[in-house]
């Protein structure tokens, strides 16, 4: 069975177990982990990776982007020279399961005709959402200092104890019950004692004068659960269809085979 060993993701999205789509419409959700840092001038930069992950009928579809880099050559025009340039092609990879199975078959998106096998539990560990990864949004914080509310989201802030510069200053923690339908948790303990969703933590840094290196002033670590719009779900239809199609296949040689 063909293992997961690198991914580059871009929209951070755990295959969750969703409860039954009655209508039998396509939807996603989104898992976005990001680092936001704000110099002292103002400028904040975010870097951020994530999956798009879509759930059609009794199928998970994992959607990530791959990423790569071709550098040009440096260009001669009389005696100056142009420096190259690295410039990035995107494509994109679909990882299509069956709900309950521990194994699907994942296609490029420019060779959707060439299956290739991979595993759950690679795919999870590849893509840092393993269960074991996310035992860190189930931290014992004591009580919160502030609980307010905004539209349907309920925002804890934690004021924590700081061993190293690095810690953060405060910890919030966003409840929603719009998301009680999903399966997919960061801590279901959580998720239980408040009778609702936890769908973002974020830990915030603030350095002072002494503290303050590079000039950054604000750091920000969160992850974010969000609902993704389907705008074209007759492309994870064809999926489903070939994924059958190579299913069939497969079993096909393996019990030629036996």
């Amino acid at each position: 069975m063909g293992k997961i060993f690198k991914i580059i993701p871009i929209l951070f999205l755990f295959a969750c177990q969703v409860k039954n789509n009655t209508n039998g419409k396509a939807f996603g959700i989104s898992i976005i982990t990001a680092d936001k840092t704000t110099t002292l001038d103002g400028i904040t930069r975010v870097d951020s990776t994530g999956i798009n992950i879509i759930y059609q009928d009794n199928f998970i579809i994992y959607k990530t982007q791959n990423i790569t880099y071709r550098e040009s050559k440096d260009t001669i025009i009389g005696d100056t020279i142009f420096a190259g340039f690295i410039n990035p092609d995107t494509s994109y990879r679909h990882f299509v399961i069956e709900r309950n199975n521990d194994s699907g078959l994942y296609y490029d998106e420019d060779k959707t005709k060439m299956a290739m096998s991979f595993s759950l539990d690679s795919l999870l560990k590849a893509t840092e959402l393993h269960p074991s990864k996310l035992r860190v949004y189930s931290l014992e914080l004591g009580l919160p200092t502030e609980v307010f509310r905004e539209k349907n989201t309920i925002i804890e802030k934690y004021l924590n104890k700081k061993k190293a510069v690095s810690d953060p200053d405060s910890i919030y923690r966003y409840f929603s019950s719009n998301f009680s339908k999903i399966d997919f948790s960061y801590s279901p303990s959580l998720d239980q004692k408040a009778n609702s969703k936890l769908i973002k933590t974020s830990f915030v840094n603030i350095y002072d004068n002494k503290q303050k290196k590079d000039d950054v002033v604000r750091t920000e670590f969160y992850s974010e659960m969000k609902k993704v719009n389907i705008q074209f779900p007759n492309e994870f239809i064809r999926l489903i269809k070939q994924y059958n199609k190579d299913k069939k296949i497969e079993k096909y040689v393996h019990d030629k085979n036996r």
